[in-house]
């Protein structure tokens, strides 16, 4: 017995995949704003949740000395064009910045590319926009 409509509902399927594809970046940009956000606002309030204290006293607030590992990882966010997965480990100006974000033996986990839910949320739904063409 053969099902109706299969065939049109394939060919759907892979229209709206193209809708995912590198000729098609709006949805990735969109998803990397948000992102880029997310970080942005966990290195100025210090992480979310608050990252754990330095045992050591020092005049400038934690992981943000220079800059350089902030502005890294948002490089890193803004320039994500062809997929969705971003890798914490090609922060380009700082190679320590794994370290903070998966912790290590002597050092705590600080994880500023942590999102809330309510940003995973706007991650999803801009992708289901497009792929259900709402």
């Amino acid at each position: 017995m053969a099902i109706r409509g299969l065939d049109k509902a394939r060919k759907d399927m892979q229209e709206r995949a193209k809708l995912f594809s590198a000729k098609n970046p709006k949805p990735y940009n969109d998803v990397s704003e948000i992102a880029a956000k997310s970080i942005e606002q966990n290195f100025d309030s210090g992480g979310r949740p608050k990252w754990p204290k330095r045992k050591y006293f020092y005049p400038w607030p934690i992981l943000v000395k220079t800059g350089d590992m902030k502005r890294g990882a948002l490089a890193t966010v803004k320039t994500w064009e062809h997929g969705v997965r971003w890798h914490i480990d090609k922060i380009k100006s700082t190679f320590y910045g794994i370290f903070h974000q998966y912790g290590t033996k002597k050092l705590p986990v600080r994880k500023f590319a942590l999102f809330q839910d309510s940003e995973i949320v706007k991650m999803r739904d801009v992708f289901r926009k497009v792929f259900l063409r709402k």
